[in-house]
């Protein structure tokens, strides 16, 4: 079942009715549960983020124009991937549990979704070269980075309806706070991400699943 993700209270009078209705085309796109009230908040949750933020607005349209994505949660998972072949989106448990958590890894996940093209050329130039699987995730993680910059700047937009909901929480979104009190992205390039990935495991997983996919195919 779908649901309609305007039904929460809007943060401040700044929202217009404009931007209402265009969050309601763009989240026609989104088929989920709608009993499972984890992810019918995080979506309402999501509305502040594309209602503050121009950056989140573009990747939401570009999400619509690549067709519906399925959303769920899976008590497997540790946080959250999408399958951008199958236009799928899979949220872990435990991150559902909070609000700040939730509405962070489901607007990451969404904005994989938007950039289904890109993996698809990267999976497309991996099986025409016979990348190693260092290549290939490398390749992965560099895409990803795309996503990790638009949702800084989806964070750093929205900020202040987030902190005005009470779910704000930088880390979510690869960022922090300074001293100074001012929020700034933790990640500040393409190889810091990589570095942190490395480091994370995440990096591995993608050198694993794809070693897997060339022994099937010898």
């Amino acid at each position: 079942m779908h649901a309609s993700a305007v039904s929460h209270a809007v943060p401040s009078s700044t929202v217009t009715p404009q931007v209402a209705h265009a969050w309601l085309n763009v989240s026609s796109s989104l088929r989920y549960d709608t009993d499972d009230q984890r992810i019918t908040q995080a979506i309402q949750d999501l509305f502040f983020v594309f209602a503050h933020s121009p950056t989140f607005r573009q990747t939401m349209q570009a999400v619509q124009a690549g067709g519906p994505v399925n959303i769920r949660v899976d008590p497997e998972v540790a946080t959250g991937y999408c399958d951008t072949l199958q236009r799928t989106v899979v949220l872990g448990d435990i991150y559902m549990r909070s609000r700040s958590h939730a509405v962070a890894i489901l607007a990451f996940e969404l904005t994989n979704a938007s950039l289904a093209n890109a993996f698809a050329a990267h999976y497309e130039a991996a099986a025409r070269t016979r990348m190693t699987p260092r290549e290939f995730a490398d390749g992965m993680e560099r895409v990803e980075y795309n996503t990790i910059r638009a949702c800084q700047a989806a964070y750093l937009e929205a900020r202040p309806a987030l902190q005005e909901e009470g779910i704000d929480n930088p880390g979510s979104w690869n960022c922090r706070i300074t001293p100074e009190g001012y929020a700034e992205p933790a990640i500040a390039s393409e190889e810091d991400a990589l570095r942190s990935t490395q480091m994370s495991g995440h990096f591995g997983r993608y050198e694993q699943g794809y070693a897997g996919m060339l022994a099937q195919m010898r």
